[in-house]
């Protein structure tokens, strides 16, 4: 978003370019088959008149939301669970677990050199094993994020709200933090 010029529009959470750029987050909560039809019929109705938005909206469509896209839906769209704490990116999945092993922004070293030494630890089990029942523990944000959307998914199932009501909602709590 950087490079068209989006990445401070994006920040700025009171725009309508901001806000229509976080509906893009709520997609990766729809049902693969839903994504298509999200995409032209709840996103694009809304995007802003500039150059930086339809080359931002062109790039997810030719690399995410084409059927023959790199990346099509069936591989990184599932509905939330509130059963599992799940996320499609594998760094973002390994960051997220060293994040629960920590209680302040700023450990002290000997402690983060611990806190790795046991995700070692743990990868060297896992490698060894086939299955591990080990839950990932979840900060309270995390949880009641996950609820939340769990939450908004139902309502969106039972007709509650629309898919676009959906997508307001959870593109603020699902999307990424800018203030950290």
């Amino acid at each position: 978003m950087n490079s068209i010029g989006l990445g401070q529009v994006y920040k700025d959470k009171s725009s309508d370019v901001s806000r229509w750029l976080r509906l893009f987050f709520g997609l990766s909560l729809l049902p693969p088959n839903e994504v298509s039809d999200a995409f032209t019929d709840d996103i694009m109705p809304d995007a802003p008149a500039s150059d930086a938005a339809m080359k931002f909206a062109d790039y997810v469509l030719e690399n995410y939301i084409a059927v023959d896209s790199k990346f099509p839906p069936i591989l990184w769209a599932k509905p939330p669970d509130l059963l599992l704490s799940y996320t499609n990116n594998g760094a973002e999945s390994y960051h997220s677990h060293l994040n629960a092993e920590f209680y302040v922004k700023h450990p002290n070293i000997y402690v983060f050199v611990d806190v790795l030494k046991k995700i070692q630890q743990t990868a060297y089990v896992s490698m060894n094993k086939l299955s591990i029942s080990q839950q990932a523990r979840q900060s309270k944000y995390e949880r009641e994020k996950t609820e939340f959307v769990v939450s908004a998914y139902y309502d969106y199932r039972t007709q509650l709200i629309t898919r676009k009501e959906l997508l307001k909602k959870v593109s603020y709590h699902y999307g990424p933090r800018t203030e950290l």
